[in-house]
């Protein structure tokens, strides 16, 4: 079997061969293997609602819930238009705020013209010539925004470098209900925020939980999991309760065909 090394490398020739792999429809795999009707899920990052729709269509039924968490004004105003014009999204609950370690008012910088990299720090930006608009906005533990959940199977974060404040502030949901998890981890974002990596890992591993790239390799000791950060290539992992074994199973199948896909043309 390739390297971690090796596999991360043919994704970046891949990429810039101008054929780049679509995470985001192996992150869809992913939840779609496991969530089923009637469950609860967090979306953190909701943006436009690009996890937002596929998480509420796998999860509708009755006693289904999908609370959608998306600070950014100009986002959360699209997204809330998506959810009222469509009846079957009435399980889909919309908070404008920001996902954090702790309860409070902080800044949140929008990157104009490219939003998705908007957040609570100013993040080194993938493209150049970038302007930004600085807001205030309410930042929230997810403990104490949703304190009586009866059941929560997933939280997926992308947050532009704050998903470790934002997994700190969830820490008893995680204790109570063992959700999987999807989080964004990239060093040009979560390095204005202070975080060290080894600190992450074991900050899950405290919590019982086994780590996965977003390709199915399993990252379970500390110095693998560094080695995964440190190359280019990957950016988005998976946390799942070690004692789950169908989680388990179903994150190391992240490896298994299909293929990695092209993203399709907006």
């Amino acid at each position: 079997m390739a390297s971690l090394a090796e596999q991360y490398r043919a994704l970046r020739d891949r990429r810039q061969a101008g054929d780049p792999p679509d995470f985001e429809a192996l992150l869809r795999r992913f939840y779609t293997g496991f969530l089923k009707p009637g469950d609860t899920a967090v979306d953190v990052g909701a943006f436009k609602g690009k996890h937002t729709i596929p998480i509420a269509a796998a999860i509708a039924g009755p006693g289904a819930a999908l609370h959608a968490i998306e600070p950014n004004p100009e986002m959360a105003a699209a997204l809330r238009d998506r959810i009222a014009a469509d009846p079957a999204l009435s399980f889909v609950m919309l908070h404008e705020c920001a996902a954090a370690a702790e309860n409070g008012i902080a800044e949140f910088i929008i990157a104009v013209e490219a939003p998705g990299y908007s957040g609570l720090r100013q993040r080194d930006y993938d493209q150049p010539d970038v302007t930004t608009r600085r807001i205030g906005v309410h930042t929230v533990r997810l403990d104490w925004l949703l304190p009586h959940l009866p059941s929560l199977a997933y939280i997926k974060l992308d947050i532009e470098g704050g998903e470790f404040d934002a997994l700190r502030g969830a820490e008893g949901l995680l204790e109570r209900h063992r959700p999987a998890i999807s989080f964004e981890f990239g060093r040009r974002a979560y390095g204005v925020y202070g975080v060290d990596p080894a600190a992450v890992f074991d900050w899950f591993e405290a919590r019982r939980y086994v780590l996965f790239d977003i390709i199915g390799n399993p990252l379970r000791v500390k110095d693998r999991f560094l080695r995964a950060d440190r190359l280019p290539g990957v950016f988005d992992f998976l946390a799942v309760p070690a004692e789950n074994r169908t989680l388990v199973r179903l994150a190391q199948a992240q490896q298994d065909p299909p293929p990695l896909t092209t993203p399709d043309a907006p």
